[in-house]
């Protein structure tokens, strides 16, 4: 996925939760790209980028492990409550924002992304339990 600037709008997520996610997609290709997160699709080797970034795709996967450091280090122990509060509860949620913003011509998908790429990563109530945080 990567992005492309316009305003969203939608009835089941507010606009913070649209933000959240372009804001976790620019942080997942900065970690990448600084090689703090190892790549995982298939096309990694050849991914096109320049140094601004631009043209940058990474898959649902990727995102989703972005969002879970994103999370973790931007939001600490209110990272569950946030996103409860926004109406984040898994990641496939996370998954139909991307599809959402991809629907609006705000990021663009490969012809292999589909919604089932977000499905039961991770659990949010265990990576973002409070209990967790503090380890």
């Amino acid at each position: 996925m990567h992005k492309k600037t316009t305003s969203i709008k939608n009835k089941k997520f507010p606009p913070e939760a649209y933000r959240l996610i372009l804001e976790v997609l620019n942080a997942t290709v900065k970690l990448i790209s600084n090689r703090q997160l190892q790549p995982s699709a298939p096309y990694a080797e050849n991914r096109a980028t320049d140094e601004k970034g631009h043209e940058f795709h990474i898959s649902g996967r990727e995102l989703l492990a972005g969002f879970k450091i994103y999370m973790r280090e931007e939001y600490g122990n209110l990272a569950l409550l946030l996103l409860e509060r926004w109406g984040i509860t898994s990641t496939e949620d996370v998954g139909q924002i991307v599809f959402d913003m991809v629907e609006q011509g705000k990021m663009t998908r490969r012809e292999a992304d589909t919604i089932d790429d977000f499905k039961d990563v991770y659990d949010f109530s265990e990576v973002f339990s409070p209990d967790i945080m503090e380890l």
